[in-house]
């Protein structure tokens, strides 16, 4: 069962970027909450026409940090799972990706602006 639904997890990573790759405009968005003292941020893409959401995890903490390396292990995760279905490279994909991201959104917490400076900066890389 757990096999199941990790390859359902890898074809949904396809499909979101499958989606993001086919739009020149794409918005990342993420929030997190705590809820009964578990911390879960939830990252979505919306092009023209659809949101996916990429993710609904618990992270570790409500830091800037935590955040960034969520959002940046998700394009890693989405590149991963496209290259793997497409036959695609990595590299390649990851910056295609990246490039069509060109607006974020999230609440005006402190530590969301310090994440995107850190997602912006390692997506310049």
């Amino acid at each position: 069962m757990e096999l199941i639904a990790r390859e359902l997890g890898t074809l949904s990573e396809s499909q979101a970027a499958t989606t993001i790759l086919a739009s020149d405009n794409v918005t990342v968005g993420f929030d997190a909450t705590t809820q009964e003292g578990v911390h879960v941020n939830t990252i979505h893409f919306t092009t023209n026409t659809q949101c996916c959401v990429a993710a609904l995890d618990q992270l570790p903490g409500g830091t800037a940090a935590d955040y960034a390396d969520h959002v940046l292990d998700k394009v890693d995760r989405l590149s991963l799972a496209y290259c793997h279905f497409m036959d695609k490279d990595f590299v390649e994909t990851k910056r295609n990706i990246i490039s069509k991201i060109k607006i974020s959104m999230t609440d005006r917490c402190a530590a969301n602006h310090a994440a995107l400076r850190i997602i912006s900066c390692a997506g310049k890389q």
